[in-house]
């Protein structure tokens, strides 16, 4: 059975899964040089299925999803198109179309959106107008409202703050209509081909991506993006779930706006690209949780339902008598204490927040009768390290799963995988050291290397080894800076050696070094990559191992100072010898230097997608300060300018 994924939303991507086993996977963002793109293209579709040598009619079902509130654009409805009727072949049931009875036309109704709206508004300055594609036409596209009214329960209107979740039993939600209540039928055609289609609750996508992921039997699940609090489940900010034998049950939507936070948080300092919450991450360890209150640890309704703006006005009217509130948000002057005391307070209280729902939920699954020491999270705001580490360090859970793609590009496998399950599919165990390798199968191929090689044929000098781990290593150990680019391509957001820049840790100055190479902020940290079965002699306090850096761990050798942020702490990788390529290049640092860590950031430019094809990985080459390139057994230097 062969199932199409598609997300339309934020960081749109397509997925294709083969009994059970992802064949590819590709965030859109990767091919169309636009961060956090948004909406999905035939030719994109059709460029997935012929690196797989599949034809159109090789696919048997798919799934929709979107980001809350974001239309699905259909650019051309000759080639791509979603229509509103169930398909002839379709056989699954769905608790809105079968039960609850559902007609197309009513769930019509129930679509949201705002995407339209603003693209239309020249006015409105808003992130969303830099992800959609430079068609000048673009408001004379089709836009489908997204749809997230699934299945309801009365108990989901009265239980809401988090001290009623807490106390509240939801045994009674263990049942088939909860199971197949977050999915509802639709058409999907392809050009003249028309297949069942499904469109898929947004949290219920992104837990299961992880729930599936995880290989736990049982596993209490947690999802909070940035979508913030609602009196509505399909907005409410994440959902309160249980994973058990291949099956997910939606005990409760959650109400956490933790996500929500963050990101009004890092545009209120001004971060206003598409990586400000990793900004104020990293910013957070300059400062001290002045600020920091525990009336806010809560979700929505625990707050009165006040917005988020309450937060930065609370800060601000702290800061009032000590601070310079004329410095807050400058660019120019962000080590100034309002800035990272401000920082460091929403970082606290992001964390107390997170370890608090991870409780909740412990003591809901208690009251309901269900044991599990499985955790599994999902969603945007489980990419900040520090609280997946409280979690990780302060509660009951022994044992804690987050995908490498948890964000909106994870949608497209989280529904496939979803759907496989509904259909009685058993998923297959994966093997946790390779699943972030997903991504384009036919992007570093020998044909596209060797034509981006000879196009710049003037410009650089190369050649083949089979000793290029060996001559990698002898750079590094040197304290050249190497970009590296192999295999499929890592998923998600984080640089985790398919796509990297790699440095000597050992030397401090590097990260002034690489910073400046990737335009970025100089004060913003780096990331260790580390060999497994070696974190422990140079990090403690985290999950080991740990494949997608999204733990922070507590740094304990001086060895490594350009992987060791101001507070002492760094967000690994671990490097199994299944990831071959850094593996090998780590095992022969580590000969030379007795260091097994290297210094690891992404390929790409700042506000620039991972790269993906070998001539944007030259092309980046050539006007960065990066002293060599790598690309599979490809060692390519710069020719000298006459």
């Amino acid at each position: 059975m062969i199932i199409l994924g598609l997300h339309f939303g934020h960081d749109s991507s397509i997925c294709l899964l083969k009994d059970g086993k992802i064949l590819a996977f590709l965030e859109i963002e990767r091919i169309r040089k636009i961060k956090h793109t948004i909406g999905i293209k035939y030719e994109e579709i059709e460029l997935l299925l012929n690196a797989n040598n599949l034809l159109l009619k090789d696919i048997d079902c798919a799934t929709i999803t979107s980001t809350q509130l974001v239309e699905e654009i259909i650019f051309d409805s000759d080639k791509l198109d979603i229509l509103f009727s169930k398909h002839p072949r379709d056989k699954l049931f769905s608790y809105l179309y079968d039960e609850a009875k559902v007609a197309h036309e009513d769930f019509i109704k129930s679509g949201k959106g705002w995407l339209k709206s603003i693209l239309a508004n020249d006015s409105l300055p808003h992130p969303y107008k830099l992800m959609v594609p430079k068609d000048n036409d673009i408001l004379d596209k089709k836009f489908l409202l997204n749809f997230e009214n699934f299945i309801s329960t009365n108990i989901w209107q009265e239980q809401k703050k988090f001290s009623e979740i807490s106390i509240t039993k939801y045994t009674s939600l263990i049942n088939k209509n909860i199971q197949y209540g977050f999915h509802y039928p639709v058409t999907l055609k392809l050009k003249d081909l028309t297949i069942p289609a499904y469109f898929f609750s947004h949290h219920y996508s992104h837990l299961a991506f992880s729930y599936y992921f995880s290989n736990f039997n049982n596993a209490a699940l947690l999802s909070n993006d940035g979508a913030g609090g609602s009196y509505e489940p399909w907005n409410g900010g994440g959902y309160f779930g249980y994973g058990i034998d291949n099956k997910i049950y939606m005990l409760t939507p959650n109400s956490i706006n933790a996500g929500e936070i963050y990101d009004y948080a890092s545009m209120a300092l001004g971060f206003k690209d598409s990586g400000g919450a990793g900004k104020l991450m990293g910013l957070a360890a300059y400062g001290k949780p002045i600020f920091y209150d525990e009336k806010f640890v809560g979700n929505w309704f625990d707050n009165e339902k006040k917005n988020t703006n309450v937060w930065i006005d609370h800060c601000l009217k702290m800061a009032e008598k000590n601070y310079n509130i004329k410095n807050f948000g400058k660019q120019d002057l962000i080590l100034d204490k309002i800035n990272v005391d401000f920082a460091s307070s929403t970082q606290k209280l992001i964390e107390e927040i997170l370890k608090k729902s991870a409780n909740v939920l412990d003591q809901l699954l208690i009251n309901s009768e269900i044991k599990t020491e499985n955790l599994c999270l999902s969603g945007g705001t489980f990419l900040n390290c520090p609280a997946n580490s409280k979690i990780y360090n302060e509660t009951k859970y022994k044992n804690i799963f987050i995908p490498p793609a948890l964000a909106d590009m994870g949608l497209s496998i989280g529904s496939s995988m979803a759907l496989l399950a509904l259909l009685g599919h058993k998923q297959p165990l994966v093997s946790h050291e390779n699943i972030a390798y997903l991504g384009l199968n036919s992007s570093c191929s020998e044909e596209l290397i060797i034509e981006a090689l000879n196009s710049f044929n003037s410009k650089i000098s190369f050649f083949k080894s089979e000793n290029i781990h060996n001559l990698i290593a002898e750079k590094l150990s040197k304290n050249s800076i190497v970009a590296i680019m192999n295999g499929q391509s890592e998923i998600g957001p984080r640089a985790l050696c398919h796509r990297s820049i790699l440095a000597n840790p050992c030397f401090y100055q590097n990260i002034e070094t690489v910073n400046k190479i990737k335009n970025r902020e100089y004060w913003r940290p780096f990331a260790p990559v580390v060999l497994e079965g070696k974190e422990k002699e140079y990090f403690k306090n985290c999950p080991f191992p740990s494949y997608y850096m999204l733990f922070n761990a507590e740094v304990i050798n001086d060895k490594i100072p350009a992987v060791t942020h101001i507070d002492k702490t760094a967000r690994i990788q671990s490097i199994s010898n299944k990831n071959e390529y850094i593996y090998k290049i780590l095992t022969e640092f580590e000969k030379i230097t007795q260091i097994p860590v290297l210094l690891n950031t992404s390929f790409n430019d700042k506000n620039q997608p991972i790269i993906e094809y070998p001539v944007d990985a030259i092309n980046y080459f050539l006007k960065s300060k990066i002293d060599f390139l790598t690309i599979e057994n490809y060692f390519i230097s710069k020719n000298e300018i006459k």
